[in-house]
């Protein structure tokens, strides 16, 4: 899983890769400074940043489920194979994304939509494995309620934030700016359950 998640994040680079190769210009047009280069492309670039962490967020919910299991289940191992099929489209999502006009509400949806099924799966996989706890290597290291209450909330803002989009859809991209709070709120629900650990 941990290859598959370097893979689907090496490949988030690639149309940023495809921009700079550009830069020497043709036979026909003059080259492109490095200046024009961040400017044309900052679009593509806010979406790599962006799509780098979420993706690594992800993966350390993913790793903080599965740090203490030793088997799997056939409903486990299948759920992953689909957490996994999900990172490695991220990098198709996040192209779609900034290949499109900021109006195409149907780009936000695929990558929002990309981001739900990873968060979803997440949770349905820590259930899982807190609800058979024989999949563990010790059975007192199962995921905590926080991880689950993290989970919620990434869940919850996505929703926020897909609504947001569909009602305002001048708004494209930037309904994701529904996920800034989302460690303050984590923080926020680890203060008032000071017993509830990852």
């Amino acid at each position: 899983t941990d290859a598959v998640v370097a893979i689907g994040m090496t490949l988030l680079i690639l149309p940023l890769m495809e921009a700079a190769s550009e830069l020497g210009g043709d036979e026909e047009g003059s080259a492109a400074t490095t200046s024009e280069y961040f400017q044309k492309d900052e679009k593509k670039m806010a979406a790599l940043i962006f799509s780098f962490f979420a993706a690594a967020l992800f993966w350390t919910m993913h790793d903080k489920i599965f740090r203490h299991v030793e088997y799997f289940t056939t409903t486990l191992l299948f759920l992953n194979f689909f957490w996994m099929g999900a990172i490695i489209f991220f990098p198709v999502a996040t192209s779609i994304l900034t290949q499109t006009p900021d109006s195409d509400l149907t780009s936000v949806v695929v990558y929002v939509g990309n981001l739900m099924t990873l968060a979803v799966l997440n949770l349905v996989m820590c259930i899982i494995i807190r609800r058979n706890p024989i999949v563990l290597k010790k059975k007192d290291r199962m995921p905590g309620m926080l991880s689950l209450a993290a989970m919620c909330v990434a869940i919850l803002l996505l929703i926020c934030a897909l609504i947001f989009a569909l009602l305002a859809p001048q708004v494209g991209a930037y309904c994701l700016f529904f996920l800034v709070p989302s460690h303050a709120i984590i923080r926020v629900v680890k203060k008032c359950r000071p017993d509830w650990k990852f």
